[in-house]
């Protein structure tokens, strides 16, 4: 089980249904590449500017699998640390004995303007981010990139760099979608898009 990321840019809502695992344009029939947004209602304010089940051509398509769910946590919880120390914002209490990046970890929930926030809140699930929350996001990751370099990891260096490249796919018009998947796919064959 595991983490797949697909970003694309330039969504224009079309009139489409499925049949089988393709999309076909109402209208003319075609077979069209499209991507359908799967939001949770209770992380729709970060996806404002798309709708649920509904089709969407693009313009360009990256994607990349982000690891399993424990990794992906890890890697979370890397990201908690990269905005600590930067120290734009003041984090958490002042108690010394509590652990900063835990505290900013279970924090962003409640602050979406914190680094990484909307990520750390919704990776753990299947959700989309829209255009808006992807620009916020795509600006997080420049700002931090230099101390991501510095990372010790080279596993996290790369993730860093995969997820940088889909948000900036995303914040042209498009979006990310995120789902945990469960490979049970056919040796060879690529698993759709997740709808």
């Amino acid at each position: 089980m595991g983490l797949t990321v697909h970003a694309f840019s330039n969504l224009r809502r079309v009139d489409a249904f499925a049949y089988g695992d393709k999309a076909i344009e109402m209208g003319t029939g075609k077979s069209i590449d499209a991507f359908v947004p799967a939001i949770d209602p209770d992380f729709a304010h970060y996806a404002l500017d798309l709708e649920h089940d509904k089709f969407y051509k693009f313009e360009k398509h990256y994607h990349f699998e982000a690891g399993s769910y424990c990794y992906n946590n890890d890697f979370l919880r890397e990201l908690a640390k990269l905005a600590i120390a930067k120290k734009e914002f003041e984090y958490g209490s002042n108690d010394e004995k509590s652990d900063a990046s835990s505290q900013y970890f279970e924090s962003c929930h409640i602050r979406p303007l914190w680094p990484f926030s909307q990520l750390i809140e919704l990776a753990a699930c299947s959700g989309t981010l829209g255009v808006s929350t992807a620009k916020k996001l795509a600006r997080d990751f420049e700002t931090h990139a230099k101390l991501a370099q510095e990372h010790p990891n080279e596993t996290f260096r790369r993730d860093y760099s995969n997820w940088q490249t889909a948000l900036e796919v995303a914040s042209d018009r498009g979006g990310i979608a995120f789902r945990l998947i469960i490979a049970k796919q056919v040796p060879g064959k690529r698993t759709p898009f997740p709808r």
